[in-house]
């Protein structure tokens, strides 16, 4: 059977940076698979914010969200501009649609 995109995902990882980026800690794990819940705390969420902050500045938008499937997860993958430069946010679903690894990421270059 083919694996395919969860629906919503992009809409969805939108709305889940939307919040990071707002300081709402709580909603952004509201959805972790239990895993990620386990290890990825309230407060690890703001201390990872603040870190990107503290080296790119101010984020300032986000653009448009690429989604594709690896195995069973569904990643997406949305540009962040920070006052500086660049950087990548990923979520990565799992197949019942929670949310199984959340990251910002030096985007790719070339």
């Amino acid at each position: 059977m083919p694996k395919t995109v969860a629906p919503d995902a992009a809409d969805h990882a939108i709305a889940l940076f939307d919040q990071w980026s707002a300081g709402h800690w709580d909603e952004v794990r509201r959805e972790f698979d239990p895993t990620l819940t386990q290890t990825l705390s309230a407060a690890a969420i703001a201390n990872a914010w603040t870190q990107v902050v503290d080296v790119v500045g101010a984020y300032e938008h986000m653009g448009e969200p690429s989604v594709r499937q690896e195995d069973d997860y569904t990643m997406v993958d949305l540009p962040l501009h920070f006052e500086t430069g660049p950087m990548k946010g990923r979520v990565a679903y799992n197949p019942q649609g929670q949310v199984a690894g959340l990251y910002i990421l030096v985007p790719d270059i070339g």
